[in-house]
C-alpha cells in the first residue's frame, strides 16, 4: 500500500475518524492504542509476518530502557546496555541483509532499517539522560511504529518524537484549560511565568489562569487585545 494508492486514502481517512472518535474521550492511552493498531496494521499490509519484527525492535530497546534506569544509565554498565540494545537490534538488519545477498529471493522487509535506528535512538537519549525512562511500552510501540514515518524515515529521535506521544495537546480543550495543564504538568508558578500569544483568547487564558500577558502582534496600532495590555510588535520581536 502507497501513500499515493486509493488504498492508503482510505485507510488515513478511517484512521483519522477513529482518531477523532477517541480523540472525544479524552483518554491519552485509548488515542495512543487507535494510532498504534493503524500502524501495526499498515505495516501488515505489505507483509504479515513483519510485524514480529517491530514487536521484536520495540521489546529489545523498552526492556534495554528499563535495564538502564535500574543501574542508573550511565558509566561501564549503561554503556553496555546501549552495546546489548545495538547489537540485537542490528542482529535482524544484517540477517536479512546477508541473507538478501546470499539468496536474492528472500523478502527484504520494508523500512526495516528505519525503524530499527529510530527504536536505537530511544536508548542512546536515555542513556546520554535527553529523556526519562518510559514505563509504558505502548507509548514506545507507537514510537517505534509510527506509520507515517515506518518506510521512509524521517528517522526521528525518542527526545523529539516521545513527548508527542506522551502528551496531546489540542481541541477539544480550551486554552484555558491547556494552560493550566501546562502549568501543573511543569510545576510554573503563574505570577512567575508569563504567556505571550497572538489571539484575544490567549489572553483570555491567561487572566484566567492569573500569568501575565504579553500580546504580539504585526504593530501596536490596532491591538485586538484588552485595554491596558502590554503589547510588542512582531517586527520587535523579528518574528
Amino acid at each position: 500500500m502507497f501513500f499515493n494508492s486509493p488504498e492508503f486514502v482510505a485507510f488515513f481517512l478511517f484512521v483519522l475518524a477513529a482518531f477523532a472518535v477517541a480523540n472525544r474521550k479524552r483518554t491519552l492511552p485509548l488515542r495512543n492504542l487507535v494510532l498504534l493498531l493503524a500502524s501495526y496494521w499498515f505495516y501488515a499490509q505489505l507483509h504479515a509476518w513483519f510485524v514480529a519484527l517491530l514487536v521484536y525492535t520495540t521489546l529489545v530497546n523498552y526492556l534495554c530502557g528499563l535495564w538502564l534506569a535500574r543501574c542508573q544509565q550511565q558509566g561501564r554498565r549503561g554503556q553496555a546496555v546501549v552495546t546489548v540494545a545495538i547489537l540485537l537490534s542490528l542482529a535482524q538488519l544484517a540477517l536479512f541483509k546477508y541473507a538478501y545477498l546470499a539468496v536474492p529471493s528472500v523478502i527484504l522487509p520494508v523500512g526495516l532499517s528505519f525503524f530499527t535506528f529510530q527504536a536505537l535512538t530511544y536508548t542512546i537519549d536515555i542513556y546520554r539522560r535527553k529523556i526519562p525512562v518510559e514505563r509504558n511500552l505502548l507509548n514506545v510501540a507507537l514510537f517505534v511504529s509510527f506509520f507515517p514515518t515506518l518506510l521512509s524515515g524521517p528517522i526521528e529521535r525518542a527526545r523529539n518524537l516521545l513527548p508527542l506521544i506522551h502528551h496531546i495537546y489540542g481541541s477539544p480543550p480550551t486554552k484555558d484549560v491547556l494552560l493550566a495543564a501546562l502549568l501543573a504538568e511543569n510545576r510554573l508558578v503563574p505570577e512567575e511565568t508569563v504567556f505571550f500569544g497572538d489571539a484575544p483568547t490567549d489572553c483570555e487564558a491567561a487572566r484566567i489562569n492569573k500569568i501575565p500577558f504579553i500580546g504580539i502582534c504585526p504593530g501596536k496600532k490596532n491591538s485586538p487585545f484588552p485595554p491596558h495590555t502590554t503589547v510588542v510588535s512582531a517586527i520587535d520581536l523579528d518574528i
